[in-house]
């Protein structure tokens, strides 16, 4: 290990962030015993966590549903960025994406309650669509997770799953609001649940956050950083004999206010506004509904898992009509239709042994619906199938894993902006082999060899001239190539008493790695910041650590956490973005 690392790990108190909170822990059916164990009372639909044992061996943080609350952050990704090896990407309030050990995008795969979700990955500009009432606990994955999860999943997986308790007596409900002084922002949301019988339940929740411009010296504004965001999720479940099912419908809408510099120099525009809280050109709409059907059912004695969604995801930028911003004319359409499946059954399953079969295959069709488009039309076609196997020692659990997946992706042109189309298929064998020693409940020390791919995006494919969001060019290239890697990570876990501790150190070596270089050529004769995707070999390698304990009182417990992480890279390049 390099010195300056060691020298990190001795300084790690001077530049740790600490994060604390009082909560009543009578207030939850549910309770989070630690980073990494999440227990709850007889959850119909357990968590992916229990159901694929080869997580055991790959570093992870966690949060609930209540970290939320107590921090009050405006996404989930900035909730999670307090956590060791991840951090985020914010262009304005509420448009967030988390960053894990370096890497963000089309490399993170959004999964909820086992499924993929489209998220429109290919642009920092757009957030991953998960509010506070989606789930009730949360697990980031840090490294290549495609031999579950696909090969979106290159460098990690967001896994949100909202679990309900079966032995609920009574109808529960859960209520929060809170007050922000600058921006003069609110946000409120609210949780009931309950059961319909003794094997059926129900929950309903619903959540707002509205935020207007950012004030900053002299009470002026950052005017037009406003956020608006709602959120409505619905889901009902019954268990049988036969095994059990559950369907949830879930709708996500939010309007993003776009800074323009023109605007911070000319105050005249605030003319006539009705402050605080009115929409005004430039802004993002997202409109996303999903419905999604999870279920497990007897067979032979084991438990088949299927699960199935479909969803819609309409995006719109609206500018100026005419320079006018009480106008708005929709200038950027992305409209997304996706629909996900995967299933999984256990071939072989004795007390110490276990082996499963599983399918996947994840759909998406995304089409313009606007003047201005700086990607064409798109067909994704993506679908794998894996095995993975378990095997418990004494003390030892030993878990591997291989996946063969396929992604194919074509091109429509749209209003002729593109030189054509193109048809592209990318396969790839993936694989990961890891060992956990657990002396105990609380202490977890990890080996893990990890192997991914990851197609082209159709951005990194395909794109062609100004992304406003970005106020930049960027070209894509159709002959890309798939990126590859292997990884290693050594992790270890430990809950002992009110105390936690965490630490990990990795390494990944990727070959065909795509990112966005600077051309400096195309700059100087569009005036314009122009960026072309090419790909190198690269290394990222990095170490995190965590520490925190949790004082129990007589009606209140305290948490303190301590963390700090750091990703390199040996990219060789002048002016590169990667995202």
């Amino acid at each position: 290990m390099k010195l300056y690392y060691l020298l990190l790990f001795a300084l790690v108190l001077i530049f740790a962030k600490v994060n604390s909170y009082s909560q009543n822990p009578n207030n939850s059916d549910t309770k989070q015993t630690d980073t990494l164990t999440y227990k709850s009372a007889d959850i119909l639909v357990t968590s992916d966590k229990l159901k694929h044992p080869i997580l055991i061996t790959q570093p992870q943080s966690s949060i609930n549903q209540d970290n939320l609350y107590y921090l009050s952050p405006s996404s989930v990704s900035e909730a999670f960025a307090k956590q060791p090896g991840i951090s985020m990407i914010s262009s304005g309030e509420g448009i967030t994406r988390p960053v894990i050990r370096g890497l963000a995008s089309s490399r993170i795969k959004t999964v909820v309650d086992g499924l993929g979700m489209e998220t429109q990955v290919w642009d920092e500009q757009h957030g991953i669509g998960i509010n506070e009432n989606d789930f009730t606990q949360a697990i980031a994955v840090l490294g290549p997770s495609t031999l579950l999860y696909g090969p979106d999943a290159i460098a990690g997986v967001m896994i949100f799953n909202d679990e309900i308790p079966m032995n609920l007596t009574t109808t529960k409900a859960k209520a929060n609001a809170g007050f922000m002084s600058n921006g003069l922002g609110f946000f409120g949301g609210i949780d009931v649940l309950g059961n319909s019988g003794s094997s059926s339940f129900w929950k309903l929740s619903f959540n707002t956050k509205s935020i207007s411009d950012y004030r900053y010296d002299n009470n002026l504004r950052a005017f037009n950083t406003r956020f608006w965001r709602t959120g409505f999720n619905a889901i009902y479940g019954f268990k049988e004999d036969w095994g059990s099912i559950k369907f949830r419908y879930k709708l996500n809408f939010a309007l993003y206010g776009i800074l323009d510099p023109f605007e911070l120099e000319n105050p005249g525009f605030e003319d006539g506004e009705e402050y605080p809280h009115e929409f005004e050109s430039p802004y993002h709409s997202i409109v996303g509904n999903r419905f999604q059907v999870n279920s497990d059912v007897s067979v032979g004695g084991r438990k088949l898992n299927l699960a199935v969604s479909a969803e819609n995801d309409v995006r719109n930028e609206f500018e100026p009509h005419n320079g006018n911003p009480k106008l708005a004319e929709k200038f950027i359409g992305l409209t997304t239709n996706a629909v996900h499946f995967k299933t999984d059954y256990p071939v072989i399953a004795t007390d110490d042994f276990e082996t499963k079969l599983g399918l996947r295959s994840d759909y998406s069709k995304m089409e313009n619906t606007a003047p201005y488009s700086f990607i064409p039309d798109n067909n994704i076609l993506q679908t794998g199938v894996f095995f993975i196997s378990n095997y418990k020692m004494t003390d030892w659990e030993l878990t591997g894993g291989l996946s063969w997946d396929r992604s194919a992706v074509s091109t429509t042109n749209y209003n002729n902006l593109f030189e054509g189309n193109f048809d592209r298929d990318f396969s790839s064998v993936s694989g990961s082999a890891g060992l956990a020693y657990l002396p105990n409940a609380l202490t977890n020390l990890s080996l893990n060899l990890s192997s991914g791919f990851r197609a082209p995006n159709v951005n990194e494919l395909a794109s062609k001239g100004f992304k406003p969001e970005d106020q930049r060019n960027e070209y894509g290239d159709k002959n890309l190539k798939a990126e590859k890697v292997v990884g290693i990570d050594l992790s270890f876990t430990q809950t002992n008493g009110g105390a936690k501790y965490f630490a990990s150190v990795f390494l990944q070596n990727y070959s065909n790695f795509i990112y966005l270089e600077q051309n400096n050529d195309l700059t100087t004769l569009s005036d314009t910041l122009s960026f072309n995707f090419l790909q190198k070999d690269v290394q990222f390698y990095g170490f995190e650590l965590g520490w925190g304990f949790t004082k129990n009182w007589e009606s209140s417990s305290s948490e303190f956490d301590v963390s700090f992480s750091t990703t390199k890279n040996n990219l060789k390049s002048v002016n590169y973005i990667i995202y």
